[in-house]
């Protein structure tokens, strides 16, 4: 066997050497990612404890976890939501833009005012003989005495024109019984007092009437058809009532005197009540 010079396996060792690297010190083969090289310090390895993953799963060193890489990922997400929430707002209240080459129409002219839709509906929902209903009238009236003897109770009853006045006693004795026709006057204020009271709430009984023998007075309406009788006491009509009474009694007065006057005029031969 040949000898083969010393110098010839000094040189072939040292270019095997080269072409083979050894591991990094903390293990691993050679090459790709895990390579170790001189100068390079201490970069932590994919897989060890000291490599973060980020976002899109590259490994970030954690030397940089709260350093300027994580600041600048949390100011770019910062930026981009408050960009789509003003995005979404802008949405919400602008309103489109007119198409191109146009422009937002006019109001139109002929709205109406809202007061005088008002003014138009109140005059639909009013009949237009509201207030003067055809079957509205006094038809009556009269007063009592409980505590009396002779002619206790006064009855008026009114039909028309035709007026009608009886006076009684308890025990059915007629002292008066005697009739009238309502003048003109007489018939139109009849129709417009009980006209007035339309609508007007009225209760059947006011006060105590004839307590302690004090006498009880009464007017009875029609008001749109309807009849209603409506008490108080002889001396103290209710205010919505003192028209209505005060006729009444100024038709009782000039028939019981057979007096002719601007309400009514007595029948021919009437003779004055006692």
């Amino acid at each position: 066997m040949k000898c083969i010079p010393v110098l010839l396996i000094v040189a072939l060792s040292a270019a095997c050497f080269e072409s083979n690297p050894q591991p990094s010190p903390g293990g691993g083969g050679g090459g790709g990612d895990g390579e170790w090289r001189e100068g390079k310090g201490d970069i932590a390895q994919p897989g060890s404890a000291d490599v973060l993953a980020g976002p899109d799963g590259a490994a970030i060193p954690e030397e940089f976890s709260d350093g300027d890489a994580s600041g600048a990922m949390d100011a770019d997400l910062t930026t981009d939501v408050a960009g789509e929430l003003a995005a979404d707002i802008l949405d919400i209240t602008a309103p489109d833009a007119p198409p191109a080459g146009d422009t937002w129409p006019d109001a139109p002219s002929d709205v109406p005012d809202p007061a005088d839709l008002v003014e138009d509906l109140a005059v639909l929902d009013t009949p237009e003989d509201a207030g003067d209903p055809e079957d509205t009238a006094i038809i009556g009236g009269g007063s009592s005495f409980g505590m009396c003897f002779g002619p206790c109770k006064t009855d008026l009853s009114l039909d028309g024109k035709a007026a009608h006045l009886v006076r009684q006693g308890w025990d059915g004795t007629i002292y008066t019984d005697t009739w009238g026709t309502l003048t003109e006057d007489g018939l139109a204020e009849a129709k417009a007092l009980a006209v007035a009271l339309i609508g007007v709430p009225l209760l059947d009984t006011y006060g105590c009437p004839d307590c302690a023998d004090g006498g009880a007075k009464y007017v009875a309406l029609r008001r749109e058809g309807l009849s209603s009788t409506h008490a108080y006491e002889f001396s103290a009509p209710p205010e919505p009532l003192k028209d209505a009474d005060a006729f009444v009694f100024a038709v009782v007065d000039a028939l019981l005197s057979c007096t002719p006057g601007s309400l009514v005029t007595p029948v021919a031969g009437c003779v004055p009540g006692t």
